[in-house]
């Protein structure tokens, strides 16, 4: 195509304005239309070979949690509607807010905004008498569908998010929502929080992409975030989830079942190399995959840095949605926003690469090369790619009207990954660099 940008990623493939194209040896230039069922070979790819998808494991027993984490002895309520006038004030008092009671509220869907794994409302409240908290918040809840049940039995999320509002938002400089209630009940393993109401603001929206000079704040500030926790002993708790978990190993039949059908579905969707290293080194052998990634440079990472959770108002971005936060490698963060936020930007991300570099020197962190840091993003992708699968598979229509976005995102989250992956020579670093982090 004349005028398209090229660029060699390490393992010889090209990018063509950013999207994904076949190496030069001999193959087309862009993977072929899925095969239909009658059409697909029947012996599998060679890095299939010997992989075999196991029965799910019996449930783990019910996790024990620490006295901090006690719910208000008020219920839960299990879904945003049912948030009552007298519900509300008693949980704001709770959390220590001299507040008259509420004498109306009226909840309202936000815009646009579909939690995968929540609910997620605009609370319109009318007070009894003067209040500064003002008269809109927003609330969140876990979804009630299987998906995300057996999601969070997994990745925790609520009890994430929880943690991260009561132990780690008052120690970053990281603009978020000021948080008003925050109640975990951990017999339901079920939360419910009320934030500040970042209005009026521009949502960020992954399909639509970012201006590169917006892109590199991005980074600089997932910079200051790493460097401020490099390695930070502190952020030890159970609620913050490591790659040293038990429900990970056990739980590898769910990505084992959503790679096998998607692969099954679409054969060429993912390059041969990059389909064999996230398969055998991922997700048939997560527990050796996470013994690695567990001993690599680690520092609190919010796990789901793109922009559809990031809000710009006049001030500058704000960053929500902490409920994948984790101590993790870097990279995760890094190669995530990347690959879903700045595919329009692929010409120029050395320049965010470097930007990050600086920033995470500055705020305490190392002063990596761009080697080190291509390879901690290769690390962080890993995970990324060989999740894709299972959003891509899974059933939206539970998200109503907003299902057709909901698969169009999630489909651009496996492209974006793919791409990277390819870019970035992820097959080759992680084989390169596999006995580097072996218990």
């Amino acid at each position: 195509m004349a005028g398209a940008r090229t660029t060699r990623g390490r393992a010889g493939t090209r990018m063509a304005a950013g999207r994904w194209c076949a190496p030069d040896w001999g193959r087309r230039s862009a993977p072929p239309p899925p095969l239909t069922a009658h059409q697909r070979p029947r012996t599998p790819a060679p890095w299939r070979q010997g992989l075999q998808t196991p029965a799910p494991p019996k449930p783990l027993p019910p996790k024990r949690m620490p006295p901090t984490m006690a719910a208000d002895p008020n219920p839960l309520p299990a879904t945003l509607d049912e948030i009552t006038p007298a519900w509300l004030t008693a949980a704001l008092r709770h959390g220590g807010h001299e507040v008259p009671a509420v004498a109306e509220l009226v909840l309202e869907p936000i815009g646009g905004i579909v939690g995968a794994t929540g609910q997620i409302g605009r609370l319109r409240v009318t007070w009894s008498g003067p209040c500064e908290l003002g008269s809109s918040f927003v609330v969140k809840a876990p979804n009630t569908d299987e998906f995300s049940r057996l999601a969070n039995e997994v990745m925790r999320f609520y009890e994430r998010e929880a943690g991260f509002y009561r132990e780690i938002a008052h120690r970053i400089d990281l603009p978020h929502p000021a948080c008003y209630v925050n109640l975990y009940d951990p017999a339901r393993d079920h939360n419910i929080l009320v934030l500040e109401d970042v209005a009026p603001a521009v949502d960020g929206d992954c399909l639509d992409g970012v201006d590169f000079d917006t892109a590199r704040r991005l980074v600089e500030m997932l910079g200051v975030l790493h460097g401020h926790f490099w390695m930070d002993e502190s952020l030890v708790a159970d609620w913050l989830v490591t790659w040293d978990r038990e429900a990970y190993w056990s739980n590898a039949w769910i990505g084992q079942t959503a790679w096998t059908a998607f692969t099954e579905a679409e054969p060429h969707f993912f390059p041969d190399d990059v389909a064999r290293v996230v398969a055998e080194r991922y997700l048939w052998d997560t527990r050796a995959f996470c013994e690695r990634i567990d001993r690599r440079p680690w520092t609190y990472c919010h796990g789901d840095y793109q922009l559809d959770n990031i809000l710009f108002r006049e001030d500058g971005p704000v960053i929500v949605d902490w409920q994948m936060g984790l101590r993790n490698c870097p990279g995760n963060d890094v190669a995530w926003f990347l690959a879903t936020s700045c595919r329009d930007h692929v010409d120029r991300e050395r320049e965010l690469l470097d930007a990050y570099r600086a920033s995470l020197a500055a705020a305490g962190g190392p002063a990596w090369s761009h080697d080190e840091l291509l390879e901690d993003l290769c690390w962080g992708l890993v995970t990324w790619v060989g999740g894709q699968p299972v959003t891509m598979v899974a059933d939206q229509s539970h998200h109503g009207e907003h299902a057709e976005r909901m698969r169009r995102r999630f489909r651009h989250f496996g492209e974006g990954t793919r791409d990277a992956a390819v870019r970035w020579g992820l097959a080759e670093v992680i084989e390169a660099t596999w006995d580097d982090h072996a218990p």
